[in-house]
């Protein structure tokens, strides 16, 4: 929900247009394609968990960084509990062992509910994408589709949600053709007030109120249900240490978070963000979908080849990613993701897809 707001940011409708269609797309895509998603949590446990625990740390660096920059727009005492009552509505809604899809479709409508008030709230500041339209955005482009085509795949929550649909398809296309475009929509109203160097200027303490409220009820939803997910793909499970260590290590990096200023955590945001456009989607480049062969994941001699394959695509491509996408130099992203998918293509039988004899399930394993 803030990625979009720094691409309109940066690039206007492109920036929009660039992650909206390949996210959309690439995860409702997940539901036609797989037909086993228990297999894949079950052959890429480390990676699936792996996903998970970055995405969580991902968040909570977040939030640190949005109270430090934004801190002083809820500093009423009321705003406060309001914001708080919202996560603990979630999180208790979660640990009641409620049903996860009536309270994702609840929070998705308190969601909806929200950013329709904030619209209606006076001195809610112009869209930027007016007449904008920068063409750099389309360096981009191949890089978002890699990402958001992949990542799907590792996501213990999407899994989750596949395995337990009695209509994946049905589920994956509503789910992100239709609810999830309408969230992503709404950052196009929140934006101009977010991604300025400066919090103070803008619209009145009502209109930050009701995005935050949005983004921690998002956030705590998002967390909680990937802390479950990693959990439950754990084989011991979590363990009353494990949750206080986790708990922790939490509260860590939402300080470390707000110990960012503006440039820094943009930045830091910035370099997390190459996990999901690098790392992870190499991960299923490399490992995850089989070589000619029928071999998929790290076991055994061909899995030592492919954990080597795998370090020197994302080292290779590392450096070019930090330009284009952290430093804004977005020519060099194509160069960086040429360097994965050759190493892809430099595994034996290693073409960009597998021998199509290869019956659909073995694909999934």
């Amino acid at each position: 929900m803030f990625l979009p707001a720094l691409l309109i940011r940066d690039y206007g409708v492109a920036g929009l247009v660039v992650f909206l269609l390949p996210n959309c797309l690439g995860a409702a895509a997940m539901g036609w394609v797989l037909t086993r998603s228990a297999r894949i949590v079950e052959r890429h446990r480390a990676a699936v968990i792996a996903f998970s625990l970055v995405t969580i740390g991902f968040h909570t660096v977040w939030i640190g960084w949005m109270l430090r920059r934004w801190g002083h727009t809820i500093d009423s005492p009321l705003t406060i509990a309001l914001l708080a009552a919202a996560v603990a509505a979630v999180a208790g809604a979660m640990l009641l062992r409620a049903d996860r899809r009536i309270i994702a479709f609840g929070v998705w409508l308190v969601s909806l509910g929200l950013l329709a008030w904030s619209a209606t709230l006076p001195d809610v500041p112009s869209s930027p994408l007016a007449g904008a339209f920068d063409t750099s955005a389309l360096w981009l482009a191949p890089v978002c589709l890699f990402g958001f085509l992949l990542c799907p795949y590792l996501d213990a929550t999407f899994l989750h949600a596949h395995a337990r649909s009695p209509s994946p398809k049905a589920a994956f296309t509503v789910g992100f053709l239709l609810l999830f475009p309408v969230m992503i929509l709404f950052t196009v109203l929140y934006a101009p007030a977010i991604v300025g160097e400066s919090g103070a200027a803008g619209p009145g303490p009502r209109f930050y109120t009701l995005v935050y409220a949005h983004w921690l009820i998002q956030l705590t939803l998002t967390t909680l249900l990937h802390a479950e997910r990693a959990s439950k793909a754990s084989p011991r499970g979590a363990t009353t240490r494990s949750l206080v260590i986790g708990a922790s290590v939490i509260v860590l990096l939402v300080i470390a978070g707000a110990s960012l200023d503006a440039p820094a955590g943009e930045s830091v945001y910035r370099s997390i963000m190459g996990f999901y456009g690098l790392v992870f989607p190499a991960y299923v480049l490399i490992a995850m979908i089989p070589t000619r062969d029928g071999h998929a994941g790290l076991a055994g001699p061909c899995g030592r080849r492919k954990r080597l394959t795998l370090a020197f695509g994302i080292g290779a491509a590392l450096p070019m990613f930090w330009m284009g996408f952290v430093q804004r130099r977005e020519p060099m992203l194509i160069p960086g993701l040429a360097a994965v998918l050759l190493a892809r293509i430099s595994l034996p039988g290693g073409t960009w897809f597998p021998n199509r004899r290869l019956d659909r399930a073995r694909l999934e394993a």
